[in-house]
């Protein structure tokens, strides 16, 4: 169930809503208080840590509660443990609390309360069990900040409003080989949270954890409460901000070979682009564009999601670039390209409109990529069109233009090279005077805009 926008209010965490498209890290001050109402969080820090990532996945899915327990794969749980941690999915961050793990021969019980300071009361809150909130049913109480997204087991997690502010309640109690927990958010931006344990009976440990699943050890006492704070990058060291950046491209590159290309590419969304700066960041995105435009094709899954969601194309782009990469390298996944049977077709079209010279060139062009059928049938087209003298004296005479343009191309080149601008402008323009209607002779005019002339080279030279 998911928070009021003012709604978490016993473990003072200030949390930031977070989705794909604002591109956070989020790190957390993590407190505990000495001793029950001690209100000294300062003096007893447990640490900065970011979110465990969800890999794509929303808060159901990452939890996958089935038959009375948490059944997810992600994140590998201890028999005995309360188990914590801030998890970012596509949609925002939750407050992820799991008791004990399954089949360990071990049941428990135990409160947990999780407030927002300043919360207010909700009209949609339910009625606990004492009259003052009913309980949730634990699925798909999702409407609006401020709810339990999911509780294990229905029925054991409510909002309960007795004190005229809202609290995130679990009464939870589970037999042997089961687990329990609760998902609370999507969490608010700029609150404080704080959680308390009570009544607990089994549980030998309590830690928070990191995006590298590494936890923290908390004192696991009653009515001790920990808080939870969101920081700004700048309270943050910087091999943390850095170690946390480069584990979420690990957790990138995994989902892209896995062939979960939207699950990957959300996880990306949230690398903000100045993060990309630092060079091992640098050389870690540069590497995982290049492999992906090498090993996933221009007709693969990866390339369709960038080429559908404009968000993520334009943030590849971004990427790309300030990792230092070449336009035809980003580009690679992002621009569509025709599958053969798609230029099979066109070539066809061309073919009955009476286009024949750029029909034999797209059948010529394709005929390699075809199989059985297909390939059949593009050989005969290309006998029948080469049957044609007319077209083919045509064909021939291109081509023979084609290879004089490039080598005045070439040449032209090479002479700017060279410095000899004067004889490269020459070259340049009886390309483009002899071969007007040849792609070469526009790219020779986009040279010629930015060619030099020879006495400004000169007066260049000390």
């Amino acid at each position: 169930m998911q928070l009021p926008a003012a709604s978490v209010v016993s473990l003072a965490l200030t949390l930031v809503f977070c989705v794909p498209t604002t591109g956070r890290a989020t790190f957390y001050r993590v407190c505990q208080e000495s001793k029950p109402g001690a209100e000294d969080f300062n003096s007893n820090p447990v640490g900065f840590h970011d979110c465990v990532l969800s890999m794509g996945m929303y808060a159901n899915d990452f939890y996958n509660y089935r038959d009375a327990a948490y059944h997810g794969t992600e994140f590998k749980l201890l028999s005995n443990r309360v188990h914590m941690f801030v998890l970012e999915t596509p949609d925002g961050e939750y407050l992820t609390i799991i008791l004990d793990r399954k089949k360990d021969g071990s049941g428990g019980s135990c409160k947990v309360i999780v407030e927002a300071r300043e919360m207010q009361s909700s009209e949609h809150s339910p009625e606990s069990p004492d009259g003052s909130a009913a309980p949730a049913s634990g699925h798909g109480f999702n409407t609006g900040p401020g709810y339990i997204e999911l509780g294990d087991d229905p029925g054991e997690a409510y909002l309960d409003n007795k004190d005229g502010q809202i609290k995130c309640v679990g009464n939870f109690g589970w037999i042997p080989d089961k687990t329990d927990g609760m998902v609370v958010g999507p969490l608010p931006k700029d609150r404080t949270i704080l959680v308390t344990l009570q009544e607990m009976n089994s549980l030998s440990s309590w830690a928070y954890y990191n995006s590298a699943h590494q936890g923290r050890p908390l004192k696991l006492a009653n009515d001790v409460r920990v808080l939870i704070e969101q920081v700004p990058d700048e309270q943050v060291d910087p091999k943390d901000l850095t170690r946390s950046i480069r584990h979420r491209l690990v957790s990138v590159t995994k989902l892209l070979q896995s062939d979960r290309p939207k699950q990957g590419l959300a996880l990306l969304m949230n690398l903000k682009p100045e993060q990309a700066k630092e060079p091992a960041v640098k050389n870690q995105l540069k590497v995982l564009i290049s492999n992906a435009a090498r090993k996933h094709g221009p007709h693969s899954e990866l390339a369709r999601q960038l080429q559908r969601n404009k968000a993520y194309g334009e943030h590849w782009r971004q990427l790309g670039k300030l990792a230092g990469l070449d336009k035809k390298t980003i580009d690679a996944l992002l621009i569509k390209q025709e599958t053969p049977q798609e230029m099979l077709i066109r070539a066809e079209l061309l073919e009955r409109k009476g286009e024949l010279l750029e029909a034999y060139a797209l059948y010529k062009q394709v005929v390699g990529r075809l199989e059985e059928d297909e390939l059949n049938h593009c050989k005969n087209r290309i006998k029948i069109l080469e049957s044609n003298k007319e077209m083919m004296a045509e064909h021939r005479r291109l081509q023979v233009e084609k290879k004089e343009a490039a080598k005045l191309l070439h040449k032209g080149r090479v002479l700017t090279q060279a410095k000899q601008y004067d004889k490269a402008r020459r070259c340049y323009e009886q390309l483009i005077g002899q071969y007007p209607d040849l792609p070469e002779a526009k790219t020779a005019a986009e040279l010629l805009k930015v060619l030099p002339a020879d006495e400004e080279a000169q007066a260049a030279v000390p």
